[in-house]
């Protein structure tokens, strides 16, 4: 697994690609407060589409929201977008409850829209 950061000067765009592992993905999460600190923008979109075999049990999902809110919380507002396939709003759910601004898309146009509002 590995990512690219883009910046797109409102917003900062971490792609995700290759074969999923729980904890290079958990750690993403860290990479993304860090990034946005350091850059000064408060606003980011982690594209996982090219992720493959994304979330193996609800316990990750689980986890990765836990781990969300913890890196991001309210201070970062975040989107992520994945394969419609792989979304079941769990992992948003368990990061929204801890005080995470974060949402799930599986459009990136939609994603980028709710961030820039």
């Amino acid at each position: 697994m590995k990512h690219k950061i883009i910046d797109k000067s409102r917003y900062i765009l971490f792609e995700v690609s290759g074969d999923y592992e729980f904890k290079y993905f958990q750690h993403l999460f860290s990479i993304i407060k860090t990034e946005c600190h350091n850059r000064q923008i408060f606003k980011a979109i982690c594209d996982t589409t090219r992720a493959r075999d994304i979330f193996k049990t609800e316990m990750e999902r689980f986890y990765i929201g836990k781990e969300i809110a913890k890196q991001t919380g309210y201070k970062i507002k975040l989107a992520v977008v994945g394969k419609k396939s792989n979304i079941n709003y769990f992992g948003e759910t368990v990061a929204v409850n801890r005080g995470a601004f974060f949402k799930i898309f599986s459009d990136y146009k939609l994603a980028e829209e709710w961030l820039l509002e």
